[in-house]
């Protein structure tokens, strides 16, 4: 008996695959619809001509969003980096982070997977 549960908890430990078929554009919606440039240190977010937080290229390549944040290093707070973003950024930035709830994003999940984007992991809390 304790030679069973102690596979069934080393097993636990290990990491699994899951994934999820979603509709493409409810997921980009709900991560750049929900204010996630709503922080400080974010210092800008443009979207190329014909695109909006609704409105997205077909191709998943194209960046189509310029997003500006302040550079962490800098302490005076006056230098910032600039990114451009395309969907494709946005589905493996999510598939890092730590957020599973795609229908619920706020600001701070959001948040969090455009800073993977730009600095490959979360800088700013």
């Amino acid at each position: 008996m304790f030679h069973v549960e102690h596979l069934q908890e080393r097993d636990m430990m290990r990491k699994v695959t899951v994934t999820q078929k979603v509709n493409a554009k409810e997921f980009f919606s709900n991560i750049l619809g929900s204010s996630p440039f709503s922080w400080e240190w974010w210092t800008g977010a443009e979207y190329d001509e014909g695109y909006d937080w609704d409105t997205y290229p077909t191709d998943w390549g194209l960046p189509f969003l310029t997003v500006s944040i302040l550079d962490p290093d800098d302490e005076n707070e006056e230098r910032e980096l600039t990114t451009k973003v395309c969907l494709n950024d946005l589905v493996q930035a999510y598939t890092t982070s730590e957020h599973r709830d795609w229908e619920n994003h706020d600001a701070s999940s959001s948040d969090r997977i455009l800073q993977i984007i730009v600095f490959g992991e979360v800088v700013y809390a």
